[in-house]
């Protein structure tokens, strides 16, 4: 009876040992199930993003960390990887948007082209295309540019707002530049406006970015668009709130 129970056990060991090894050979990367956002050529793009992925084929994946992907499709810091996903035995999902130039910016006589959230795609030199919309601070410091990541300030808080209220506009082609301008210091006497310098002249400030900047935004460029094309010539605009929190848009002749 004991060693019928024994080899019970032997066969149990060899069978759990022999359904691991199967295991661990059959979860091999054959394929990846990939999506692409990509703005241009989307073919000769797409080709050079799977030509990334085949080093990770043949690999296991119960053993593959999917951040080692990752960082290799953002090592260029024109790709996103929106989500990455394993897929037993053999495949992994990922999902890839390529980032779009928005803004140029110059930092201590260097030129960079970020994305709409600020994401540090490029340095360049010269001038800049012409689509893109220049983004300068004023009273805020930049303290780092790297490649691939966010601008770093010693106000972020206060520049993702201002990238998050242009993300909330469809900006289109008729701003030129924006403008975050730090007034004042301190918690209770310093705040940050938004200035947006549109093509036809006019010039919608937008005060205190952290108090329902986007819905003063959009109110400011909606009462732009009713202007006549004659009126869009003379006014600027500034969006606020009056003492019982309503949002308050105004149209002044006045420099601001």
């Amino acid at each position: 009876m004991q060693y019928k129970k024994f080899f019970i056990w032997i066969f149990t060991f060899l069978f759990v040992a022999i359904v691991i090894i199967a295991m661990l050979f059959a979860a091999v990367v054959n394929r990846f199930e990939t999506e692409y956002t990509l703005i241009g050529d989307y073919a000769a793009k797409a080709e050079a993003l799977d030509s990334k992925l085949q080093v990770f084929l043949g690999k296991n994946s119960l053993f593959l960390d999917t951040e080692e992907i990752v960082d290799e499709i953002e090592s260029d810091p024109y790709y996103e990887c929106v989500s990455i996903s394993k897929s037993f035995p053999d495949t992994v999902k990922i999902s890839v948007k390529e980032r779009r130039e928005t803004y140029y910016l110059v930092v201590g006589g260097e030129k960079y082209v970020t994305d709409e959230s600020g994401i540090v795609l490029k340095s360049f030199k010269g001038d800049a295309k012409s689509e893109l919309i220049a983004f300068s601070l004023s009273g805020i410091s930049i303290s780092d540019t790297t490649l691939g990541r966010k601008i770093s300030t010693d106000f972020d808080e206060y520049v993702n707002y201002a990238f998050n209220i242009a993300d909330s506009i469809n900006l289109s082609d008729f701003v030129k530049e924006i403008v975050v301008e730090r007034i004042g210091s301190g918690d209770v006497t310093g705040y940050v406006n938004a200035k947006f310098y549109l093509k036809t002249g006019v010039k919608i400030v937008v005060e205190k970015i952290d108090d329902d900047g986007a819905k003063k935004a959009n109110e400011a460029f909606s009462t732009y668009n009713s202007l006549s094309d004659y009126d869009k010539s003379l006014y600027s605009i500034i969006a606020n709130k009056t003492v019982d929190g309503e949002i308050n848009v105004v149209k002044t002749t006045k420099d601001v």
